[in-house]
């Protein structure tokens, strides 16, 4: 009997699929048995399709092997009964000289005083290209939300990100925007089907890169930290930080071959079910899990400061939103209002 493919799973139609949604990225929502077919979520159509399991393969990544940050992921919305994100790498190709121009840019708008701006990659025909191509989505309908930095003392001190999505999608609400990127945003809006998400592309760095599984832990972290913010000690040191950063790696070593080999992984007899990460360099290594939960926390920190949220953009515009640098009490490692810091 063939094993029957799990709901949450990430997959891609034929080239000759039958249907007009050839080469196109989808979900597993779930097995129609009386049809022998899968009820399969795609990045656009508002209605489910129902597909043979021979018009179709699973997308086959690695889900411990880590990728530069500038590779983005495609985040797909929460289906009943899965609560776990369905994550896949959105390999939309070289964009290099993409960045490169937003790089010059930057230097720009330093010297201008003005807020550090993450690239739109709505505007690059490479990127948008791979949407049409893979998601099915119009150029024209592709809307971006972007987080900003500013007094950095360098590009890639502080964490930018990006999410882009199909403005006219109207299948299910995306729960991850809500829960995990609005917190960080102005002008609260739905965004609706699977998204695109560039984090830390200003960090593009072998030494901080992650992997599917990180994402997908740091994804319900981030859910679990602005439900509940962990409550810090009226008295004594500051623990919430090592307290999260303990949750933190417990919940990334369950899901991937961190302290043992892994279980889940999607691609078959995967290097990473035979072995833990730290024997080999491409998959996510413990320093470079640890700066990234670390600077994880730096960010929440940022939002729960009182004079860390900055909005820009009035009624009706996009407004984003930046996370200032955080300050804390130097008695009592307390976050503060940047305008209470002690004097010297």
């Amino acid at each position: 009997m063939t094993e029957i493919i799990k709901p949450g799973t990430c997959i891609q139609l034929n080239e000759n699929s039958g249907s007009k949604f050839d080469l196109q990225f989808g979900m597993i929502k779930k097995y129609l048995p009386e049809q022998k077919k899968y009820r399969v979520m795609l990045g656009h159509e508002k209605s489910d399709i129902a597909i043979s399991s021979t018009k179709f393969k699973i997308v086959q990544q690695c889900q411990n092997e880590t990728r530069e940050n500038r590779t983005g992921y495609l985040l797909w919305p929460t289906i009943p009964k899965n609560d776990q994100p369905s994550v896949q790498w959105f390999e939309a190709g070289d964009l290099s000289s993409f960045y490169e121009n937003w790089e010059k840019e930057i230097k720009v708008l330093q010297k201008q005083g003005k807020p550090w701006m993450p690239p739109n990659h709505g505007e690059s025909p490479r990127f948008l290209n791979y949407c049409t191509k893979h998601l099915g989505w119009k150029k024209e309908n592709i809307q971006c939300r972007r987080s900003w930095c500013f007094k950095s003392p360098t590009n890639d001190h502080r964490e930018m990100f990006v999410v882009l999505f199909d403005s006219k999608n109207q299948t299910k609400s995306n729960v991850w925007y809500e829960k995990c990127f609005e917190p960080f945003l102005t002008n609260a809006m739905v965004v609706k089907g699977p998204m695109v998400v560039f984090r830390w592309f200003n960090k593009n760095k072998p030494n901080f890169e992650v992997s599917l599984n990180f994402h997908k832990s740091n994804l319900l972290g981030i859910v679990d930290y602005v439900a509940n913010p962990p409550v810090k000690e009226k008295y004594g040191p500051d623990l919430s930080g090592l307290d999260f950063m303990s949750k933190e790696l417990e919940r990334y070593s369950k899901c991937s071959n961190h302290m043992s080999p892994d279980k889940c992984c999607v691609v078959k007899d995967c290097k990473c079910s035979k072995m833990i990460a730290q024997d080999d360099k491409k998959f996510l290594q413990e320093d470079a899990l640890i700066d990234r939960i670390t600077a994880q926390f730096d960010r929440f920190e940022g939002l729960r400061s009182k004079g860390g949220r900055v909005n820009v953009g009035g009624p009706g515009q996009d407004g984003i939103q930046g996370i200032h640098q955080v300050f804390k009490d130097p008695r009592t490692g307390q976050t503060i209002d940047p305008n209470q810091c002690p004097t010297q």
